[in-house]
């Protein structure tokens, strides 16, 4: 969306957010519910909100990405081909991480924990690395500050994704 410039594709990116806090906002509920009549057994549910609170904390980061179109579009900006590069390496490698999640058995949860700490700290590295090189470019003129502004965000965003990845690994992990 924010590529592309594209309000349309970011409006649905928006309505996904929507329902992803509405499924969260109701299995929290049922949850909260079990724990209150199951007390300590209750524990299970406790993660397992833990997990749903990541996940929708992630779609938050995917809601912010998205609403970056409205500005690259009334700043009339655009990405160079190795920003547009840069970013697309940051998406996959936050994709993977998230990938990484899916699917685990209970006897899993060490490895996974394992591949997100070293996924998220390639993030983390991706990150500074690419904002010196925007650093750079700014300084040299070669790219407008507002674009230097809504690179930055969007790096943050991914890198944030990528510490709530970890998160739920790591949640995971205390489940297994």
């Amino acid at each position: 969306a924010y590529v592309n410039k594209d309000l349309e594709l970011a409006r649905q990116v928006m309505e996904a957010d929507n329902e992803v806090d509405l499924l969260f906002e109701d299995n929290k509920k049922e949850l909260i519910d079990f724990i209150a009549q199951n007390g300590d057994q209750g524990k299970e549910a406790i993660d397992l909100i833990m997990v749903a609170k990541y996940l929708e904390r992630i779609g938050d980061h995917a809601i912010n990405i998205a609403e970056y179109a409205d500005d690259m579009k009334k700043w009339d900006l655009k990405f160079s081909d190795m920003v547009l590069e840069e970013l697309e390496d940051m998406k996959k490698q936050c994709v993977a991480a998230v990938d990484n999640l899916r699917n685990v058995a209970s006897d899993e949860a060490g490895q996974v924990l394992e591949r997100a700490v070293v996924q998220e700290q390639k993030i983390d590295d991706m990150r500074d690395k690419y904002f010196k090189k925007q650093m750079q470019r700014l300084k040299k003129g070669k790219c407008k500050p507002q674009s230097g502004i809504v690179f930055s965000e969007v790096l943050t965003d991914f890198e944030r994704m990528g510490d709530h990845a970890l998160n739920i690994a790591q949640q995971y992990k205390e489940m297994s």
